[in-house]
């Protein structure tokens, strides 16, 4: 069962996939956007009222991880987190992006995880598993090449899981299981980098079991 210590603050961080349309000011219907973060916090608030848990979404549609550690003082740091959960660099992999070096993704992430660690030392780190199908075709995305280069970004995240000990969340499986199963990519990631509405529960579901076998 996942259970975070009491008056804790979880803070969810990457692009579009956390973003997922989350309100820009305090009104609560809105906090959290309409994907797996949405899952997450909407469960445990519900079965956890008494741990007086705060949870933030600082996800910000389209960012590559360099713009994620442009804003990390502000979206992260200021926030003083005990957990943070971080998923990020899709979009330093495609054509449309510019297509970031591996070198410079490992930079970018490396900075944001050790300026963490000087805030907290003893900061809960989750990373999550960067996500998406190459060889979809789509209406939005017909004619576009996307980089190959997807599986190094991928290692780099495991890479830092194991240097930092952070909890890491696989979901690049996950996905293939589940169109292995249905036949049918789109159902699970429509555009080839987005999720359905479906997609994101089991993000949920994936995180939630993964995080609750490894949080300290």
């Amino acid at each position: 069962m996942l259970k975070f210590k009491p008056n804790s603050t979880v803070l969810f961080q990457g692009d579009s996939i956390t973003d997922m349309g989350r309100g820009r000011t305090e009104d609560p219907n809105h906090l959290y956007g309409h994907g797996y973060v949405y899952h997450i916090v909407s469960k445990y608030t519900a079965e956890h009222p008494e741990d007086k848990i705060t949870f933030y979404n600082r996800g910000v549609s389209g960012n590559t991880s360099k713009q994620i550690l442009d804003r990390w003082e502000e979206d992260t740091i200021a926030l003083k987190p005990d957990v943070l959960s971080l998923l990020c660099p899709v979009n330093d992999v495609g054509a449309s992006s510019g297509c970031r070096t591996t070198a410079q993704t490992r930079e970018a992430v490396t900075e944001m995880i050790e300026r963490s660690f000087e805030m907290n030392p003893d900061l809960q780190l989750i990373l999550c598993e960067p996500f998406m199908y190459l060889d979809m075709k789509t209406p939005r995305h017909e004619g576009v090449v996307l980089s190959v280069s997807l599986p190094e970004k991928q290692e780099v995240i495991r890479e830092c899981a194991k240097k930092y000990n952070a909890i890491f969340v696989p979901f690049q499986k996950m996905f293939d299981d589940l169109a292995a199963q249905t036949g049918d990519e789109a159902y699970w990631i429509w555009d080839g980098i987005h999720p359905t509405a479906a997609g994101h529960y089991h993000m949920a579901q994936q995180w939630t079991k993964i995080v609750s076998e490894h949080l300290k």
